[in-house]
């Protein structure tokens, strides 16, 4: 096997689910349909706080400031994964990989990395700290150092 074939492999090919049995993906649909719950919720929450704002004006009670910025963050957590996870899939479909190539929902590892770095980075931002975003991309790319170096070995 080449070089370049051997390093093209190591890259694509996806780790084994560590355990792929009828419990596991029992719980990850139930923490799918809690996360879908919070979803819902949470933006329901911020519609009704941007009602609120739309119809008697800048909101000043601490309470509503505090559960509509908490909503949001909510949502921010957990919307986006369920437009991600079918483009995902779909990625998946139109470049001819195998199916284990992507992890569905919450058995991959990455959907729960997404619900906390989310809110994190934009609660950065709001904070005023966006600084913090490029901190956190500096500690995730070195985390991947070591892989970077293998691969170039090969």
């Amino acid at each position: 096997m080449s070089a370049e074939l051997h390093c093209y492999r190591t890259m694509t090919t996806p780790a084994a689910p560590l355990a792929d049995t009828p419990a596991l993906r029992q719980r990850a649909e139930r923490i799918r349909e809690g996360v879908r719950w919070v979803a819902v919720i949470s933006s329901c929450v911020m519609v009704g706080v941007a009602r609120v704002h739309l119809e008697a004006g800048p909101i000043t009670a601490p309470a509503i400031q505090v559960l509509g910025g908490l909503a949001v963050l909510l949502a921010t957590a957990t919307a986006p994964h369920f437009a991600v996870e079918p483009l995902a899939v779909l990625a998946v479909e139109l470049a001819g990989l195998e199916e284990r190539t992507h992890m569905p929902g919450f058995t991959n590892p990455s959907a729960f990395l997404g619900l906390f770095e989310r809110p994190l980075l934009l609660a950065s931002l709001v904070a005023g700290f966006p600084a913090f975003v490029g901190v956190w991309l500096v500690f995730k790319a070195a985390s991947k150092w070591k892989g970077w170096d293998e691969t170039e070995r090969l």
